[in-house]
Formats: structure tokens, C-alpha cells, sequence
């Protein structure tokens, strides 16, 4: 069985991409602020390494990441949209690399929006 994660899995195309993965029959794991497997923030240092953690303690290889956590410019403080957007993703793809290693065909993706500018 082939395991993905994804970041954003809530809602808009994090949750489209889920149930996408869902209908294939993939293992999903759901990285959000609410309903999901992982309960963490991403605009946090903390969040991020507890979504890493959680995610190593769900599976020992992994064949998908997909990021779609992110905020657009209204997000308040403007600070937030980096520490999501930016080092959300970025420190996800670091800390789960080798576990994607261990999968068969690994690939990550991340999603990106012109309105987070």
C-alpha cells in the first residue's frame, strides 16, 4: 500500500488532492490545524517538527508529499504567509526526504498561488 501526505488536507485543493489520493486507494495522512491525522500549526518551529514526528511515527516510507498548507495576503500577521508558505513547505520536504527515500517512486510536490505574492 502506498502512503501520502498531504499539508492543507482540510480544506480547498489539500482536501481535493486527499480525496484524489483516497479513490486510489493510497494511505493518506493529513497535516492541518483541524481534521486531520496531524493536528499541528506550520507557521510554528514547533508545529513543523511535531508534523514531521507524527508523520514518522504513522509510517517507515513514504511515496507522496504534497504541500498545499499556505495563506494568502490577507493573512495578518504578513510574517505568517513566510513562516506557511515558505518554511511550512520547505521544512516538510527537509524532515521527511528519508522517508520519501525508502518509497517506491517517490515524489513531492508543492503547490504554489500568485495571490500569496
Amino acid at each position: 500500500m502506498t502512503t501520502a501526505v498531504v499539508t492543507g488536507s482540510a480544506s480547498g485543493i489539500g482536501a481535493a488532492t486527499r480525496k484524489r489520493f483516497e479513490r486510489s486507494g493510497c494511505t493518506v495522512i493529513g497535516i492541518d490545524l483541524r481534521d486531520a491525522e496531524i493536528i499541528a500549526d506550520l507557521s510554528t518551529r514547533e508545529g513543523r517538527k511535531a508534523a514531521i514526528s507524527g508523520v514518522k511515527q504513522r509510517c517507515r516510507a513514504l511515496e507522496h508529499l504534497v504541500a498545499c498548507a499556505g495563506l494568502a495576503t490577507y493573512a495578518r500577521p504578513v510574517s505568517l504567509i513566510a513562516s506557511v508558505n515558505y518554511f511550512g513547505t520547505v521544512e516538510l520536504l527537509d524532515g521527511l526526504l528519508q522517508l520519501l527515500q525508502r518509497g517506491k517512486n517517490p515524489a513531492a510536490v508543492a503547490t504554489l498561488s500568485n495571490s500569496a505574492q
